[in-house]
């Protein structure tokens, strides 16, 4: 009797293992160095999902029977996914790289995920402000029950909208609670598993797709990132695109688009918040040679370091993700990482590279409303050298550059 406990701890243990190294070595790939302290976080997390393991394992057992939640990966092994918990896609960004095709092609053209009254309300960011750093809910932005209920924006598709068929099971007071002050951790989860339940199964699960998360602190992330887990089986998504045209995109909206949060910053004196402008700018050109330093590029390794240490998290390059002759191979590893096929990409209008005669396409206007201008040759060798280290951090930690990139 206690030599087969032994081979069961054994057996859960190689298991673990195998989880763990699913989501971080092959479902990351390419990635060939780690700081030390994300290795001894993922070690630490060893325990913490043979935990699970055992906590689960009547739920898992009769899981198999039913034949549901069983994935049957490369390596060989099959995982089985507790029902229990809502498949949940999470997104922190990066802003201007395709996070909207991106957020279409789950939402969209597979209905794998459905982000409930907004692909991006932000909700975890205000609660991070609220309980960190004592800020007013909502910090006066806007209306966060505006933000969700009233006409349907034009720009976004029906059936991803305020008033979509699949959010009419809310009643008021659900809503009205669910943005109510003070905000808390416990009425995102029932927000999301509300929305999930009344899905009538014409979707998998549920999506944040949020750019604002790629700001979460570490702390925040330490306190909340096991509680959410307990109720969903998250998979946090990461997309970049070459950080000097990014960076030209975002800071053309922001020039173009007054009417934006990065436009209202911009008019207020601000790069992003807490970056302030070096002077007022007359044209684009002269924006984008003077506060380049100041790109939110800078973080791209730093913001998957950070989620990675909590969740599994696939980081996406949007040239390869896009380019026709690479696929097979980059929906497949779309699709492992998931769980679920992705047999199709949506429409980009960042790619192929095409500045203001990329193509209009519907309900894509957050992309095709920001470059006005080409960058020029001269702009994009300044801001590759102002850049440089970010290249640089990338190559050291994902092992080369992407073949797109400048």
């Amino acid at each position: 009797m206690k030599k087969m406990k032994s081979e069961e701890q054994k057996r859960r243990e190689q298991l673990a293992a195998d989880l763990l190294a699913l989501d971080n070595q092959q479902c990351v790939d390419g990635i060939h160095k780690l700081d030390k302290n994300l290795q001894k976080d993922i070690a630490k997390d060893t325990k913490t999902v043979d935990d699970n393991i055992k906590k689960e394992d009547d739920k898992r057992l009769s899981t198999k029977k039913k034949g549901k939640g069983i994935i049957r990966t490369e390596r060989g092994f099959y995982m089985i996914q507790p029902r229990s918990k809502i498949p949940m896609v999470i997104c922190g960004g990066i802003p201007f790289s395709a996070t909207t095709p991106l957020f279409y092609t789950l939402s969209w053209d597979h209905k794998y995920v459905h982000p409930g009254h907004k692909k991006e309300l932000g909700y975890l960011v205000q609660l991070e402000n609220q309980e960190f750093f004592g800020k007013k809910w909502w910090d006066g932005r806007s209306d966060p029950y505006k933000l969700i209920t009233g006409q349907d924006e034009t720009w976004k598709p029906p059936h991803l909208n305020k008033n979509s068929k699949y959010v009419q099971h809310f009643t008021e007071e659900q809503i009205r609670d669910y943005i109510s002050a003070p905000g808390s951790i416990q009425k995102y989860i029932t927000y999301y598993t509300t929305h999930h339940d009344n899905l009538q199964g014409e979707y998998t699960g549920v999506c944040d797709f949020s750019n604002d998360n790629g700001w979460l602190k570490p702390a925040f992330l330490e306190k909340y990132a096991p509680i959410l887990k307990e109720h969903f089986d998250i998979k946090f998504l990461l997309i970049y695109r070459d950080p000097v045209r990014r960076t030209f995109s975002e800071f053309s909206s922001k020039f173009y688009r007054p009417e934006t949060f990065g436009g209202k910053l911009v008019k207020q004196g601000f790069v992003s918040p807490g970056q302030p402008l070096e002077d007022k700018h007359a044209t684009i050109e002269d924006f984008f040679y003077h506060e380049v330093e100041k790109s939110d590029s800078r973080w791209y390794v730093d913001f998957f370091i950070k989620f990675v240490k909590h969740f599994p998290t696939l980081p996406l390059v949007m040239e390869d993700l896009w380019d026709p002759d690479k696929f097979k191979e980059q929906t497949d590893r779309l699709s492992t990482f998931l769980g679920y096929p992705i047999t199709k990409l949506h429409e980009n209008v960042y790619w192929p590279e095409k500045g203001p005669d990329a193509p209009r396409h519907d309900y894509l206007e957050d992309q095709w409303g920001s470059d006005r201008e080409q960058c020029s040759d001269e702009l994009l060798a300044h801001g590759r050298k102002v850049l440089d280290p970010v290249y640089r951090q990338w190559k050291n930690t994902f092992g080369s550059l992407p073949e797109a990139w400048l």
